[in-house]
């Protein structure tokens, strides 16, 4: 399987996985993370964020919840196609490249749509108390 090296669709490279909510009722996922403001500064800044995927329809994530850091992403990419799902007309697929201490994970979603939302100004990632 692809695992999309060179992609970054969603510009969530380091940005750092608080939680993961899903709406069951809506089919809806939102991850709430901290999202590097510029890659180009010598000290990250983070903008606290909302990443919500509406409509989903499957999903295939695992976790280690017995790692001791924070999950980050490393690459996201979002598909018209994918040879291992059907799409419904308007759905894409969504990728997402999880570095998560010791492991790597491939988590997919097939959604009708997606929003990033900011939530605050950009901070320094150690005004961020859950990042540990």
């Amino acid at each position: 399987m692809n695992d999309y090296t060179d992609f970054d669709d969603l510009r969530l490279y380091l940005a750092f996985i608080k939680s993961i909510t899903v709406d069951y009722s809506n089919n809806d996922v939102t991850f709430f993370l901290a999202i590097p403001y510029d890659h180009q500064e010598a000290k990250l800044r983070y903008v606290e964020s909302e990443l919500v995927f509406h409509g989903v329809r499957e999903m295939s994530f695992q976790q280690n919840l017995n790692e001791l850091e924070v999950p980050e992403f490393y690459r996201s990419a979002v598909l018209d196609i994918h040879d291992d799902y059907k799409l419904n007309p308007g759905e894409k697929v969504i990728f997402l490249g999880v570095d998560w201490g010791s492991e790597y994970y491939k988590w997919h979603f097939v959604a009708k749509s997606y929003e990033l939302l900011e939530l605050s100004g950009p901070v320094p990632v150690n005004q961020l108390t859950w990042v540990a």
